[in-house]
């Protein structure tokens, strides 16, 4: 967060983006009273799983609907009748999603089916024999593909090629 702080800070300066107005003590209470029901969206998600009280997938369908009760019917920021656009949206960006993992679930079925697996096992076992070794260049992998790959397809694809290796080096799953 640091890191991207920064990163965000020497990019304004460079390219001169304006600050924006210094925001009076005065209306500091009002903000965050105006601001209060939407930020207890994140509370309700992830004090719901830490409490026990629902699971991650029921506490997101239970902050996705405060949500949209509160856009909608608190705030008033955006009409009823926008709701149409916005499924529409939703569903064209799921779709995409879907088909990604769908098509990473295939491509993840034939690496196995040709014994890809075997193959990676082998060359890293023979780079080294030591686990910390192993775990860091997988680590490292993950990195680099991380960089060019959604999370889904890439946890589709990589876990039936390195989960043999992380058995083989005695690891509880």
């Amino acid at each position: 967060g640091l890191a991207l702080m920064v990163t965000t800070y020497i990019i304004a300066v460079k390219r001169g983006y304006p600050k924006g107005e210094k925001i009076a003590k005065a209306d500091i209470p009002k903000i965050v009273r105006e601001g209060f029901l939407g930020l207890l969206t994140a509370v309700i998600i992830i004090g719901g799983i830490v409490s026990g009280i629902f699971t991650a997938t029921e506490s997101a369908a239970i902050g996705a609907a405060y949500a949209f009760f509160i856009t909608f019917f608190v705030y008033r920021e955006i009409p009823l009748s926008h709701f149409k656009v916005i499924l529409r949206n939703t569903f064209k960006t799921l779709s995409i999603v879907l088909f990604l993992i769908s098509a990473s679930s295939a491509f993840g079925w034939l690496l196995a089916m040709l014994q890809v697996p075997a193959i990676v096992t082998n060359a890293l076992t023979s780079l080294s024999n030591n686990e910390i070794v192993i775990l860091l260049i997988i680590n490292f992998v993950l990195l680099v593909l991380g960089l060019i790959m959604e999370m889904a397809p890439l946890i589709l694809i990589s876990t039936p090629i390195l989960l043999p290796i992380v058995t083989e080096l005695g690891m509880d799953l």
